[in-house]
């Protein structure tokens, strides 16, 4: 196990990993204000510090092949950051969480321009004349009515989230998600997530090419843990991840497929 500490840092976080093995998060320096870097084992000085200029706070949360970065802002804004600069997506998007960007430069995240919540996907980013990032035609999608979250994304396009449902019980109304390249879901918990939390009990976070999911889960003494658990390369869930300590609530296709 390799610790990543930012020196001086009283805290550091990491959030996304490329197969360079290039790491990107935040960290804090003695102050609420969030940092975010890029942690690069290649480089002899390997920390950088991004701190977009649009905002007090940068939360990178994801790092492609390529080195593109996308991330949030305590400003309500997201961005993606390539080449050394800050590319700020539009308040006006209505995107409210950036989580992962694969190979192509295809983003997922969370859209939210009003009381409704549901994930998207952006397969086509343009960077304009002033600077700032946009996208055409974003693709939305949700996993149930009570509203989606997208946290991560592979190169096949295929998404992993969480999402909640209001007409279940109170800490039991979340539940994890892969979202296939086709537009259906695949539902599913680790078995020992527990309705005793206040929040979301469980959330899939980041997918690789392989179909191996990360994520956490509080369990009913209200710990919190890690999850990894492998669907294979199609995302299926099969008997062997249900030895895994996985449990299938169901799969949906969504209306607008």
């Amino acid at each position: 196990v390799r610790t990543i500490d930012y020196p001086g840092a009283e805290s550091t976080y990491a959030y996304g990993i490329n197969e360079s093995g290039q790491v990107v998060g935040l960290y804090y320096m003695g102050s609420t204000a969030a940092h975010g870097y890029l942690y690069d084992p290649g480089n002899a000085s390997p920390f950088k510090t991004l701190d977009s200029p649009d905002a007090s706070d940068t939360y990178p949360q994801g790092i492609n092949t390529g080195g593109k970065i996308v991330g949030d802002m305590n400003s309500g804004g997201t961005f993606l950051y390539e080449g050394g600069t800050f590319h700020t997506f539009a308040l006006t998007m209505g995107w409210k969480h950036v989580g992962g960007i694969n190979r192509y430069g295809h983003i997922v995240g969370k859209f939210a321009p009003w009381s409704a919540v549901q994930g998207f996907l952006c397969t086509q980013v343009t960077i304009n004349n002033d600077g700032s990032a946009s996208c055409a035609n974003p693709v939305l999608f949700d996993a149930a009515s009570g509203g989606t979250n997208a946290n991560g994304i592979n190169d096949a396009d295929e998404i992993v989230g969480n999402y909640w449902n209001w007409s279940e019980a109170l800490g039991s109304y979340c539940h994890s998600y892969v979202r296939h390249s086709d537009g259906a879901f695949t539902i599913f918990d680790p078995q020992e997530a527990s309705g005793v939390h206040t929040t979301c009990s469980n959330y899939a976070s980041g997918i690789n090419n392989y179909g191996q999911v990360i994520g956490s889960y509080y369990d009913s003494e209200g710990q919190l843990h890690g999850f990894l658990v492998s669907f294979g390369p199609t995302a299926t869930l099969s008997t062997t991840t249900v030895n895994f300590g996985m449990r299938q609530i169901g799969s949906t296709i969504p209306a607008s497929q």
